[in-house]
Formats: structure tokens, sequence, C-alpha cells
């Protein structure tokens, strides 16, 4: 009989063990699926972060190579302008010294020397010293000339005006060295003696007050005022 009374009281206790043996299993396993999903909801948003990080890094980096491009550009034209402009600019300074020569009055006697198949009285006179002065030039000139086209490209059609000067000059001299060649002395009139003098003042320099100089000095000036900005210029930024 006690034995039994004991049996029915190990009993009574089985019931309440077991279900709280569930219970806790039961809260175990909410616990652990609540925690799985607190840690997919936080990877998942460190995922976007970190997506949304890359996308913006991506953006930023392109950004960063357009704007190197153009500062690459920029920096390769600004040196390209320099290089020109200092070529200009020079061309010009040395077309000043080479007129500068060229119509200096004295025509020295190894100027004079003998051509073969030109006449002794053409080699002798002041107007063909003046013209093969310029021959001798003809290869600077040339060159001088062929650079327009990328001053122009570079600087603007304002500069192709100062070449067509430049021509303009170069061709005033030549021409009046052979207006000085080809008059005759005593043949000419009254106005054809006024215009000798006054091609002779282009072909040769009359002192501080020369018209001739002082249109090949504002030339250069003007092609200064065109190209020392570019020398000068600071590198962008």
């Amino acid at each position: 009989m006690q034995a039994a009374a004991t049996t029915v009281e190990t009993s009574l206790w089985v019931g309440p063990a077991v279900t709280a043996a569930i219970v806790s299993g039961l809260v175990a396993l909410a616990s652990l699926a609540t925690n799985t999903l607190i840690t997919l909801n936080s990877n998942d948003r460190r995922l976007k972060a970190e997506r949304k990080a890359l996308e913006r890094r991506g953006e930023l980096d392109l950004q960063l190579a357009e704007k190197r491009m153009r500062l690459d550009r920029h920096l390769a034209l600004s040196r390209r302008r320099a290089e020109v402009a200092e070529a200009v600019l020079g061309d010009f300074y040395e077309m000043a010294r080479i007129f500068e020569q060229v119509r200096s009055p004295m025509i020295w006697a190894g100027e004079m020397e003998a051509e073969e198949g030109v006449p002794e009285a053409v080699t002798k006179n002041s107007g063909y010293g003046v013209i093969r002065r310029l021959r001798k030039q003809e290869e600077f000139f040339a060159r001088l000339e062929a650079r327009r086209f990328t001053a122009a490209a570079l600087f603007g059609p304002e500069v192709r005006e100062h070449y067509q000067a430049a021509i303009r000059l170069f061709n005033a001299i030549y021409n009046a060295g052979r207006y000085i060649l080809d008059v005759k002395d005593g043949d000419q009139d009254t106005e054809q003696r006024s215009y000798l003098v006054e091609q002779r003042r282009v072909a040769f320099a009359t002192g501080e007050d020369d018209p001739t100089t002082r249109k090949i000095n504002e030339l250069v000036m003007a092609v200064e005022k065109v190209c020392r900005p570019y020398l000068e210029a600071d590198a962008p930024d």
C-alpha cells in the first residue's frame, strides 16, 4: 500500500516537470529565432550600407577620373599654347631684327658681288641689295608664315591679321627695292622722283622717325599682347 502511494505521488510530479522542460525549450527556440532574425536584419542593413558605400565610392571615383581627365586636357592645352606662343613671339622678334638688317642703308661690298646671269649694274644697285638680303631669309619667312595656322587655331582669328601685316611689310620692302632697281636715273619726272624718295624710306631705315620701323615695332607689340598671357599664365589648380 505504501509502494502504491509512492508511485502515485511520483507520477503527480512528472507532468509539471515535462511541461516546464517543454516551455523552457520553446522559450529557448523563440529566443534563438528572435536572435536569428535580429542578426539577419542587422546583416541586411550592413550589406545595404556597404552596397551604398561602394556605389558612392564608385560615383566619386568616376567624378575624380573625369575631373582628372579635364585637368590633364587643360594642362596639355596650356602647355601647347605656351610652346606655340613662345615660338610665335620669337619669330616676330626675329622678323624685326631681320627687317632691321635688310633695311640698313649701307650696302657692303660683299653684298654687291657678281652673280651668275645677273648684270653688274644690277648687283651694284642698292635696291638689289635689299632684294638679295630678303632672299637670304626666305627659309625664315616661310617658317613664320607656316606657323600662322596653328597660331590662329590656338589664339583666335585676331592673330591672323598680325601675320598678314608681316607679309605686307615683307612685300612692301621687297617691292620698294624692286622699284629702286627698276628706276633709271634721269628718267623720272617730279612725281616719280617723289615716289622714289618714298620707296627709299620703305626700303631703308631713315632714323628714329622712320614710319616702317614704327610699323614693325607696333606689330611686335601687338603679338606680345596676344602671346605674353599664355607664357605667364599660372598652372591651373
